[in-house]
């Protein structure tokens, strides 16, 4: 056979081969090829997606982690017991959490004498009618209710008048000065004090009231060349004021 007829040959064969190929492929469904275009493929996977989410720095022994700080819930008062439970104290009254229970103590001088924790401590402990405790009420011949002991008062003693729930002497107490609810005003580096019904200022040492104005209390400093000692008293020139006397010099 001549030599370009195998040429021919062996073209034409490998063009039958490369015309059966196609054909081939358009015998497969369609879907199954969507269906392998679609399909993830193992070595794209990403292994983190799985992974747990990082609950954060572990709180301490004896705490628990509300939000985003760790509490101790046996005494937290925002947190007592567990996250967001908080502790809440009515009037005159106090709240605390204690083993992770919520507690309530009233203020000094206040009592829950009704029950009712939602209103707070809402009864005086000074009262007529609880003195010192809830329920003991002071009638009778003992209607008054003494605020510093907690004990019920007889008809106040002769010299003394009631003023509230009080026995009081008006002639010398500042709070009720020669009548109830009389309270001396407190002045500058003064003492207050009620005298036979009226109210007086008592300067404290090394003060006075060097120009005559009550109301502006002890003003002056009794330790300098003007007022040494007391009010008015001059130091000579040249001498100084030591302890309340005029000298050349302070030892």
């Amino acid at each position: 056979m001549p030599r370009w007829s195998c040429c021919v040959l062996i073209v034409w064969a490998y063009g039958c081969g490369v015309s059966v190929a196609p054909h081939a492929d358009r015998s497969l469904d369609d879907s199954s090829l969507d269906a392998r275009a679609d399909a993830p493929r193992l070595d794209a996977i990403d292994v983190r997606d799985s992974a747990p989410v990082d609950a954060g720095v572990p709180c301490p022994a004896g705490q628990a982690r509300c939000g985003s700080i760790c509490v101790d819930t046996a005494r937290s008062t925002d947190h007592c017991g567990g996250c967001d439970v908080s502790c809440r104290a009515g009037a005159n009254a106090i709240a605390s959490c204690v083993a992770g229970a919520c507690r309530v103590a009233c203020a000094a001088g206040f009592g829950d004498c009704d029950g009712v924790q939602s209103n707070g401590c809402e009864a005086s402990l000074v009262s007529a009618m609880h003195c010192g405790m809830c329920g003991r009420a002071c009638t009778g011949d003992t209607p008054a209710c003494n605020a510093s002991t907690g004990e019920c008062l007889r008809i106040c003693s002769a010299g003394q008048s009631r003023c509230g729930v009080r026995c009081v002497d008006r002639q010398t107490d500042p709070s009720n000065c020669g009548a109830c609810a009389n309270e001396c005003p407190l002045r500058a580096n003064a003492a207050t004090l009620c005298v036979d019904g009226m109210c007086r200022s008592r300067c404290q040492p090394e003060f006075g009231d060097c120009d005559g104005d009550a109301s502006n209390g002890c003003e002056s400093t009794l330790s300098t060349a003007s007022n040494c000692g007391a009010c008015g008293r001059r130091c000579a020139a040249g001498q100084r004021c030591c302890d309340g006397v005029c000298a050349s010099a302070c030892l």
